[in-house]
C-alpha cells in the first residue's frame, strides 16, 4: 500500500480556482484514470477543482496497470471512476465489476465512439449525474439532472453553441436566450435508493399553441397590473399562497411609498385569508385601512 501511495499523485487546487462549492459527499473518493493527462493544463485545473467540490478525495493515475492496484486495495470506501475516451473497452470491462466501484464516469466528447459498448455495463453513467449526485450529501435536498431536447427546425427561440467560445473548453455550453421558455416532459427517477432525477425538457417556439395560450391568459389576469406586481397576482391565481406571501413581503420591504404598502397590506390579508389564518388577515387589512 505505501508503493501505491508514493505512486500515487494527488492534486490540491487552490480554492480561489473553485467556480462554486457544494458540500463533498463522505464515504467516497474519485478515482481518475488518464494515460495522456496533462497536470499543467487549466481545464484540467478547472475540471479537478469542480470534482474536489463534490468528493473530499481525488486520486489521479496515468498507469492503467496502478489503477487496478489500488482498485484492489480499497475495502471501506466506495469509489467513482473517470476515465478518459482513449481507455479502451477491455480495460473499462476489466475494472467494470470492482464491488467498491459505484459508478464510472467516461470523459468523451465522441460519445457515439463509446455508445454500442458501453450499453452492457450498468455502471457507466454520464459524467452530468457525477453532479446531480453531489445533491444527495446536503439534507433536505435531491438530485436533479435536466435533459434538454432541441428541435434545430426551431428558429424563432435563439440559442448557440459557445463550445469554441467558452472559457471553460472541456465544457460542451449552449447558451440560451432570456425569454425561453421549456416544456417538462418526462421526470423519470434515475435511482431507487436515493432521491436523484432525471428531468426532460423540451425547448418550445414563440409560436407554439399552448404557450401562446397559457401567456394570453397570464396577460389577461394582471392586466391591472404592474412591473413586479404581475408575479403576485399570478401567484395568488394559480393558489400559490406561501410563495405569494414570501413575494410581497419583499416587495412591502422594498417600498417606502404609502399607498403601495397599503396595497401589499392588502394582498398579504387576501393571502392569509385564503391560507385560513383569519386572525392575521384580519391585521393586515386593518394595516392597509390605517395607511388609506
Amino acid at each position: 500500500m505505501d508503493d501505491l501511495k508514493n505512486k500515487l499523485s494527488t492534486i490540491t487546487i487552490p480554492s480561489n480556482n473553485i467556480r462554486f462549492r457544494r458540500h463533498p459527499i463522505q464515504g467516497y473518493m474519485l478515482i481518475w484514470l488518464d494515460t495522456k493527462i496533462d497536470k499543467s493544463n487549466d481545464d484540467f485545473k478547472d475540471i479537478l477543482a469542480q470534482l474536489q467540490n463534490i468528493v473530499n478525495i481525488v486520486n489521479m493515475f496515468t498507469e492503467v496497470d496502478q489503477c487496478i492496484d489500488f482498485l484492489n486495495e480499497i475495502k471501506s470506501m466506495k469509489a467513482f471512476l473517470i476515465v478518459n475516451g482513449n481507455i479502451d473497452e477491455e480495460t473499462v470491462s476489466l475494472i467494470h465489476d470492482h464491488p467498491q466501484l459505484q459508478a464510472i464516469y467516461i470523459l468523451c466528447e465522441a460519445i457515439s465512439y463509446h455508445e454500442e459498448w458501453t450499453k452492457q455495463l450498468p455502471k457507466i453513467q454520464d459524467i452530468s449525474l457525477l453532479f446531480a449526485e453531489s445533491a444527495l450529501n446536503i439534507s433536505d435536498t435531491i438530485g436533479v439532472l435536466f435533459q434538454i431536447y432541441i428541435d434545430p427546425s426551431v428558429t424563432s427561440t435563439p440559442y448557440a453553441d459557445i463550445r469554441t467560445n467558452s472559457y471553460f473548453e472541456t465544457e460542451e455550453e449552449i447558451l440560451f436566450s432570456m425569454h425561453s421558455v421549456f416544456r417538462i416532459g418526462e421526470i423519470n427517477k434515475l435511482n431507487e435508493s436515493n432521491l436523484l432525477y432525471q428531468i426532460n425538457l423540451q425547448l418550445t417556439a414563440d409560436d407554439d399553441v399552448q404557450l401562446r395560450t397559457l401567456t394570453k391568459r397570464i396577460q389577461k389576469e394582471t392586466e391591472h397590473e404592474r412591473g413586479l406586481e404581475r408575479m403576485g397576482v399570478l401567484l395568488l391565481s394559480i393558489g400559490q399562497f406561501n410563495k405569494a406571501e414570501d413575494f410581497y413581503n419583499i416587495l412591502l420591504e422594498r417600498t417606502s411609498d404609502q399607498n403601495t404598502k397599503a396595497h401589499y397590506y392588502n394582498q398579504l390579508g387576501y393571502v392569509k385569508d385564503e391560507q385560513g389564518d383569519y386572525k392575521n388577515a384580519i391585521e393586515y387589512y386593518e394595516k392597509a385601512i390605517e395607511i388609506r
